[in-house]
């Protein structure tokens, strides 16, 4: 700026790089939102992962993927199996959402999602019985069963804000994401790396191993959300009053 002399904006510009880094030291530095952090990612990364082979999968099991000598019919169906297992997904996530933004305010969020990780490990590894069950109403199956696997993140964020220091609840829930989309970008490196590497097994689906790994990889996050302590009771707030008796 004019009139200022060379550097005077430095100091500035440094306390803004130390601000937009403070949310990943309270992170390291916070026992309980690190351990918040790890569950998220770890929870981040079998979604990932099986939100881009599921079509694939599921193609292979019903034996539609494309080949050079297919017709109309073949991409009308893997068009109608891309539409059951997405919708299937949405609604039951939509649902899930709602049951466990109920759930999580009845039982603790903490509680809740000590029970859900187990459950939404099974639901994440169930579809690899399309290999035994190649059915066309097994997708909406498996669509609803990964949708209900989403549940665990409502009471994830809720239990970020429950346990983060009272005035720094927004850079904790920020660290907390930025730990998702780290995850989701490794999730994506590890379906680049992971899935060529199965094909090489001979297996008719070589996809299939997937959904149960990432059971066993959601379920690992169990170890850590038990490390995360219970939040302090909240405080009990006296109900609003109505508009009726403001005018009173």
């Amino acid at each position: 700026a004019a009139g200022q002399p060379p550097g005077a904006d430095q100091p500035q510009r440094l306390f803004s790089c130390a601000e937009m880094i403070e949310p990943f030291r309270l992170a390291i530095r916070d026992k309980a939102l690190c351990n918040m952090c790890v569950v998220a990612a770890i929870v981040s990364i079998p979604e990932v992962v099986l939100f881009d082979i599921n079509n694939q999968f599921a193609y292979t099991a019903l034996g539609l993927l494309p080949s050079a000598a297919e017709g109309a019919g073949a991409a009308a169906a893997r068009k109608h199996v891309s539409f059951l297992y997405v919708s299937a997904l949405q609604i039951s996530a939509m649902l899930g959402f709602f049951a466990a933004g109920h759930l999580a305010k009845r039982f603790s969020a903490r509680r809740f999602v000590v029970w859900l990780t187990p459950l939404a490990a099974a639901f994440q590894a169930m579809p690899a019985l399309m290999v035994v069950c190649p059915h066309v109403w097994a997708v909406p199956v498996a669509g609803t069963l990964l949708g209900l696997s989403l549940m665990v993140l409502p009471p994830l964020q809720a239990l970020t804000a429950q346990i983060a220091p009272a005035d720094r609840q927004s850079e904790a829930i920020g660290a907390v994401g930025a730990f998702k989309c780290a995850a989701c970008v490794a999730g994506n490196l590890a379906v680049n790396c992971v899935v060529p590497a199965l094909r090489t097994t001979g297996l008719e689906n070589p996809l299939w191993p997937v959904y149960p790994i990432c059971g066993l990889v959601s379920l690992s996050a169990l170890v850590f959300v038990r490390r995360v302590p219970a939040p302090p009771p909240a405080e009990v707030r006296p109900p609003r009053a109505s508009a009726a008796e403001h005018l009173r």
